[in-house]
Formats: structure tokens, sequence, C-alpha cells
């Protein structure tokens, strides 16, 4: 049984975003690639929805802290042994899980602006 949470969580940890534990994005956009009406509008152009600056530094200061935090969660991880090990990774999953939760909630209250 204990195997088999192991092996469930390690599946689960596997098939989630990388980018949370701390990778590097694929792309990174170009701040001079922003028009001058849109510097002077103060806000940010992401397809057809423009971003005000201040909701973008937010969105960064949590994004920063959700990877820091599955982080600390990761170095539990490593340095855990036996039944903490499961429940450290138990951890770092619910982390990951609920960060997806949020973010999904944050697009669907954009898309619905």
């Amino acid at each position: 049984m204990k195997k088999f949470l192991v092996a469930g969580c390690l599946a689960l940890a596997i098939a989630l975003p990388r980018v949370a534990v701390g990778q590097t994005p694929q792309h990174q956009h170009d701040p001079k690639a922003q028009s001058a009406d849109q510097a002077k509008m103060g806000q940010m152009k992401m397809g057809g929805m423009k971003m005000d600056p201040q909701m973008m530094t937010q969105m960064e200061a949590k994004h920063k802290a959700t990877t820091e935090r599955i982080n600390v969660l990761m170095a539990q991880v490593k340095s855990a042994s036996g039944d903490a090990k499961t429940a450290a990774l138990a951890d770092v999953v619910a982390a990951l899980l609920d960060e997806r939760a949020q973010m999904h909630e944050h697009c669907a209250a954009m898309m619905a602006k």
C-alpha cells in the first residue's frame, strides 16, 4: 500500500507543470515590444485583454511566493526518509494542485470580465 501511495504521488508530481518547481519559463516577453500607446495607458495588453500594472505586480509576487513555498517543500522531501518522505511528497502534490486550482479560478475570472 505504501509503495502504491508513493508511486501515485510521484506520478502526479511528474504530470503536473514543472514551472512551479523552479524551472525557467519557456519564453519571456520583451518589454520593448509594448507600444508607446500601451505604456501611456499604464496597461499591458495580452491578446484582447488589458492588464493593470498593479495586477501584474500582484500576480508576479504571488507566483514568486508559491514557487518559494514549493521549493521549501521539495527540500523537505529530499531530506526526509520513510513515512516522513511520503508525507512531505504529499504536501508538495497538494501545493501544486492548490496552485493549479487558483490559476484556473483566476483565468476564469479574467475571461468573465
